[in-house]
């Protein structure tokens, strides 16, 4: 199953936008899911794609609602699925988390 970049994008904003009118209960709760469930997809050709034994994603929204999708195994051998207690080597991608941090922000602390 390919999943383009513009699907993901529209499955996302689906996400978002279901949780910001809560009035609309019943229908916003079918997109939110068909959403979440594209974004799983999303995730699991992914990870087939790149050759990835597992991974977790994780959706955060301005609300302060959030999920986590979890693809593959944390140990691919023994086929022990990732799970919430299942943690990852971070790497060289946390220069990307701390560089715009302490731009954004230099010296007011709000970066630890």
């Amino acid at each position: 199953m390919q999943i383009s970049r513009r699907n993901f994008t529209t499955g996302a904003l689906s996400a978002s936008l279901a949780l910001q009118a809560p009035g609309r209960a019943r229908a916003q709760a079918s997109l939110f899911g068909e959403a979440l469930a594209a974004i799983q997809a999303y995730a699991d050709v992914h990870r087939r794609q790149f050759g990835l034994p597992g991974l977790t994603l994780a959706l955060a929204l301005p609300d302060g609602s959030h999920s986590v999708f979890n693809s593959g195994y944390a140990d691919a051998e023994a086929r022990v699925p990732v799970g919430a207690d299942t943690l990852f080597q971070i790497g060289s991608i946390s220069k990307s988390f701390v560089a715009p941090c302490s731009i954004s922000s230099p010296g007011d602390g709000s970066c630890g």
